[in-house]
């Protein structure tokens, strides 16, 4: 299991022939990636943006939803796909940004159909938020009842895959070629691969050695190339929040 997706939305403002690319949306997507899954429905190019998006809440769980709304003829599309996904998922926290709530921000904030609003830029709110819900999340699965194991399986776990992937696989690296301790904990009759070729070294057995070794090389390389992908994901999410903060 994986951090929940976000969504963000771009309710329809105009006619499609002048609709633009969603730069805001861009910009919070490139802070996502690598960290959560996401996915941004434009009202401008889909045919039924109410239903895609009520579709995309009700297929899985999602961290948020976020809508970006200018005055205008987007508020009323904003309005329309906001309380769909209100009453599709109530579960769901539904964010507006934009200029509409930086400038009104007392007008979003007393709709039924929006949860949280973020005036000015986006992208660090954004991430803060993500952040205060994961800890919800935990703190809400104590109040459900959740034990201290079952929260720990549902919800400390999956936040956490990256960085245990990663630990998992420079651990299992580094300790498949170390040797004087395996070989004092080694039980009788499974010799571990470090010691199986040490062993050969010893009888000149060349071509079994040289298939051993390669085998060793490569498990070597994929746990190297899998601990690397996680940190560089991890090391990634770090220094776009530090962008962020900057």
């Amino acid at each position: 299991m994986t951090a929940s997706p976000v969504l963000l939305i771009n309710p329809r403002i105009g006619l499609r022939r002048n609709a633009r690319i969603p730069l805001s949306l861009l910009h919070l997507a490139a802070v996502l990636e690598g960290k959560r899954r996401w996915r941004i429905l434009d009202g401008n190019f889909e045919a039924d943006l109410v239903a895609k998006a009520v579709a995309a809440v009700r297929s899985e769980p999602h961290a948020l939803v976020g809508v970006t709304v200018m005055p205008g003829p987007q508020v009323a599309t904003a309005i329309e796909v906001s309380k769909a996904i209100r009453e599709a998922a109530p579960e769901v926290p539904i964010v507006w940004g934009g200029y509409f709530p930086t400038l009104y921000p007392a007008a979003a904030l007393n709709a039924s159909y929006v949860d949280v609003l973020v005036r000015g830029q986006g992208e660090q709110p954004l991430l803060d938020l993500l952040e205060l819900l994961d800890r919800a999340s935990l703190d809400a699965s104590a109040l459900d009842g959740l034990g201290p194991a079952s929260r720990m399986r549902r919800v400390v776990l999956p936040l956490s895959a990256r960085a245990l992937l990663a630990a998992w696989a420079i651990a299992f690296a580094l300790g498949l070629s170390e040797l004087p301790a395996t070989n004092l904990a080694t039980p009788p009759g499974v010799p571990p691969m470090s010691v199986v070729i040490w062993s050969l070294l010893h009888t000149g057995v060349e071509s079994h050695l040289a298939g051993v070794a390669l085998i060793m090389l490569l498990v070597v390389a994929a746990a190297g190339l899998l601990a690397a992908t996680a940190l560089w994901s991890l090391g990634s999410i770090k220094a776009m929040n530090g962008a962020n903060r900057s």
